[in-house]
Parts: C-alpha cells; structure tokens; sequence
C-alpha cells in the first residue's frame, strides 16, 4: 500500500501535476494527523479505564477498613454502655441502704460480677483499638493518593486527622482507667479468679481479715464512680467517631458507583 502510494506522488510529479499532488499530500497529511489524534484518544481512554479500575480497587480496600473500624467503634461503645449500665445497678443497689458493709466486702471478694482481672485485661487492650491504616499508608507511601479527586483527597485527610485527635483522648481515657484500677487492687488482695481461690480458702480468709474494710469500700466505690465518667467519655467519642466513619463510607461508596457508572457508559459506548 506505501508502495502504491509512493508511486501514485512519483507520477503525478512526472506529469506536472503540482496541484493534484499538494491537494493529495495535504490530505495525506490531514488522515495521518487523524490517525495519530484516534491513536492518542484511544491511549488517553485505556490510560483513564486503567485510572478509573485502580481508584475502584483502591477506595474498596479503603471501606474495607473503615468497616472493620465501624464494627469495633461499634462494639466498644456497646462496651462501656453495658458496664455502665453494671456499675449503674451495683450503686442502686449500694444507695437504697439495703446493702450493709457485709454486702459490699462480699461484693468486692466476689469481684462485683465484672471487675475481675480477666474482664479488665480485655477491656483495657480492645478499648483503644488501633484504626486499620494498612490501605492509607499504602496509598501515601505510593503516592496514590493522586489518584482521588482533591475533594475526596480532602476528605480523607480530615476525617484521619479527626480519628488522631479522638484516639489520643480515648488512650488517656484507658490511662486513667489503669490507674484507678491499679489503685483498687493494691487496697485489697484482689483475686482474679475467685473461683480458683476456694482451693485456698483459708489463705485467702487470712489476707482480707488484715484490710481496713471501709477503705476498700471507699475505693471501690472510688472505683465504679471513676469507671462510670470515663466510660460516659469513652462513649461520647466513640459515637462521634462511629458516625464520622458511616459518612465517610458513605461518601466512598457514592464514588465507586459514580465511577462504575462511568465505566458502564464508556462500555456502552464502545460497543456501538
């Protein structure tokens, strides 16, 4: 075909056709331009489906975190709800003036059905849970972040900066919960495994005939006052960050569909 061509130039040349041949080489030039323009078009539409498919991949592995965020923001509020509502029952009971000094220290043995040092263990290691950043430090690192629009870009600058802000205070949250506690169990030989003890009853019946009883009354309820303020905190901002995190899923998912919606118009498209 180059050949035909180059032969068509070579003897519109020979026979003086100078017009035709500046008419032919123009258009030439006008179907080699269109060529190279389609060519660019096509590359510049696969660059932006292989854009469009990584920025799809990359906010699913994003609401993929921030679900497993929402379940254990989620989970510690109900957390403390529920020890709060304990310590709500145990100072009802403590108040009515039905509950003798006898009641308390048997309360305080006994561990008071949910402070025993197991449960605490658990509390004070889950209720600071770690934000799963693995897809964000990625994307930083990567410099992919680019790949977002500046407003989402935006967004997930601030709503990060919020959850810092929110986990420094329920750290110092679980702080102040450590040391009240620690407090506790240094005012009585505090046994996190009762049931275990009564292999050591008589043991155990000689430690506690040596504390004063009414001040481990005063620090247990020291106790259960100071638990029932922090939690009431702890509940606080784990509600403002559990709704933070619905709206920014929220708000990643609309730009998937918008994408996806995109790449289903594009296909179309091509088909026609």
């Amino acid at each position: 075909m180059i050949k035909f061509f180059r032969q068509f130039r070579q003897c519109m040349i020979k026979e003086n056709r100078v017009s035709q041949y500046l008419l032919y080489a123009i258009g030439e030039i006008v179907l080699v331009v269109i060529g190279i323009l389609i060519a660019l078009q096509i590359n510049t539409w696969n660059e932006g489906r292989k854009s469009q498919a990584l920025v799809m991949v990359r906010l699913s592995e994003l609401v993929q975190d921030l679900e497993l965020d929402r379940w254990h923001f989620d989970y510690h509020l109900r957390l403390a709800e529920a020890e709060n509502h304990r310590i709500d029952s145990i100072r009802t009971l403590l108040s009515d003036g039905s509950a003798d000094q006898e009641v308390l220290m048997r309360m305080i043995k006994n561990g008071s059905g949910f402070l025993t040092r197991l449960q605490w263990v658990m509390i004070a290691t889950t209720e600071f849970p770690q934000l799963h950043q693995k897809t964000l430090l990625s994307l930083q690192n990567s410099g992919q972040l680019a790949i977002f629009d500046h407003e989402l870009q935006e967004s997930i600058g601030s709503f990060y900066g919020f959850h810092q802000k929110y986990s420094f205070m329920i750290e110092e949250i679980m702080k102040e919960k450590n040391i009240v506690h620690a407090d506790f169990v240094r005012s009585v030989p505090y046994d996190p495994n009762p049931e275990a003890s009564k292999l050591n009853a008589v043991l155990v019946e000689q430690l506690w005939s040596k504390v004063d009883e009414a001040e481990a009354g005063r620090s247990y309820i020291t106790l259960l006052n100071t638990f029932h303020e922090l939690n009431t905190k702890t509940i606080f901002f784990n509600s403002m960050r559990l709704g933070k995190t619905k709206i920014m899923i929220d708000e990643m998912n609309a730009v998937l569909h918008s994408v996806d919606g995109v790449e289903e118009d594009q296909k179309e498209a091509s088909e026609l």
